[in-house]
């Protein structure tokens, strides 16, 4: 009911529609609206409701912040599909800012709040509509903001579109200049591969003319990062000449799917937990030592609940793996890092666990090897534990541990590694319902 307001903010909503929620008489509607204004009355805000006498119900939201206005008033501006948009350009300092702006209005979006409504105004599909825009927006931003971890996180992106079924030339382009901006320019034959596959060998021409001009250097690439020519990233790592048979450092970390440059710290990442957590659609998994970063932090802590709400509605799954407090590994930790760990993220995780179907926790008994995020099968990410009490406390608490992200869809892909190791590990691990 209070959606159903929401999304009609400022206009009355018959009764008659009202009672289609529940299937009701629209003679039962004035004791829902009652029941719904005690409920707002707890948090001091009863007075949004208002009554149209004989006609229904509005709501006024004047000087309230609710996620679905502040969302429809960020994505409304924005008319095009990204197939109208990406060749008029945004220039640099726009695309900065709009990357801010955009990233905030993504925050918003939770689950479509039209779904399960009343069908008559079309308001779902208008919802996903704006969501798929703004998403398209954000993309191209990254892109055109020429710099290398949002072009890292647009390229994220491309490849999970493409790998769930919305490919098209447009997709195609935009993920072969984006390889070419960030410098990893063997990746391009890789996805060359990809798109071959893909058309069956039929590849337009104008998709073959175009990757013949970049191999040539004759594209002139509009996302291309500022001295990327002078070695950045991953290119930087490959000029001091050819590994024995040929091959640089840069054709094996393309081979084996190694595509963030290893300086890459988690506190400056996409791994951060905060953007873990919007980046999610259907699956994540974790392992590390305690979570704490997971749910410390109440604003953090707030998004994570919310992804959880969400999955638990769309049969998603998330598995935490961390060290058993009460066992020796934990111990031999505080003992290494001179007592500089609390399990006080547990009883936070506990409280999750009991009230989410979608999170399983588990235990581990041993010193943690890795960091390990594995979001939707797109993203793969580790860093290596220091564990060494000076060590530990040089790399900042673990922010400044050097942070990977693997590409799944390598020849040989370094991501399966992980992958089954966090499997491994969890299948032997105790739930953490067990743990007294």
């Amino acid at each position: 009911l209070l959606r159903l307001l929401v999304l009609h903010e400022g206009r009355t909503v018959p009764k008659e529609s009202i009672a289609l929620l529940r299937d009701t008489q629209p003679d039962t509607v004035n004791s829902k609206i009652r029941y719904l204004k005690g409920q707002l009355a707890s948090i001091g805000c009863e007075s949004i409701v208002e009554s149209d006498p004989g006609l229904g119900y509005r709501l006024n939201l004047d000087g309230w912040s609710v996620d679905t206005k502040d969302f429809l008033d960020a994505a409304q501006p924005l008319k095009h599909s990204i197939h109208d948009q990406w060749k008029q350009g945004i220039d640099e300092v726009t695309a900065q800012g709009e990357v801010l702006t955009l990233n905030k209005a993504w925050a918003l979006w939770h689950t479509n709040p039209a779904h399960g409504l009343p069908a008559e105004d079309g308001l779902e599909a208008r919802y996903a509509g704006l969501k798929e825009r703004l998403e398209d927006r954000l993309l191209l931003a990254r892109l055109y903001s020429h710099r290398h971890t949002e072009i890292r996180e647009a390229i994220q992106e491309l490849e999970h579109r493409i790998r769930s079924g919305r490919a098209d030339h447009v997709l195609w382009e935009l993920l072969l200049l984006a390889y070419d901006a960030s410098g990893n320019h063997a990746q391009i034959s890789k996805v060359w591969e990809h798109v071959s596959e893909y058309y069956k060998r039929n590849v337009p021409v104008h998709l073959q003319n175009f990757v013949a001009e970049l191999h040539s250097g004759k594209c002139l690439n509009p996302f291309s990062i500022p001295g990327i020519e002078d070695g950045t990233g991953l290119k930087q790592a490959v000029t001091n000449g050819a590994h024995e048979g040929g091959q640089t450092l840069q054709d094996i970390c393309a081979t084996l799917g190694i595509t963030t440059a290893s300086h890459l710290r988690l506190q400056d990442s996409h791994l951060t937990p905060m953007r873990c957590i919007l980046r999610t659609r259907s699956r994540l998994h974790f392992a590390g030592v305690l979570a704490s970063k997971w749910v410390a932090e109440a604003a953090v802590r707030n998004a994570f609940t919310k992804l959880l709400t969400r999955l638990d509605q769309e049969d998603g799954e998330v598995k935490f793996l961390i060290i058993n407090p009460n066992g020796t590994g934990y111990q031999r930790l505080v003992d290494l890092r001179d007592g500089a760990i609390s399990s006080e993220s547990v009883a936070h995780l506990r409280i999750l666990v009991k009230e989410h179907q979608s999170f399983k926790v588990r235990l581990y008994d041993s010193l943690p090897a890795f960091r390990i995020v594995v979001i939707d099968n797109d993203v793969v990410g580790f860093s290596p534990y220091r564990l060494a009490a000076d060590a530990y406390q040089a790399t900042g608490l673990g922010w400044e541990a050097p942070h990977v992200v693997l590409d799944p869809l390598a020849p040989y892909p370094l991501a399966e590694a992980f992958q089954l190791l966090f499997m491994e590990t969890w299948l032997n691990a105790v739930p953490l319902e067990e743990f007294q």
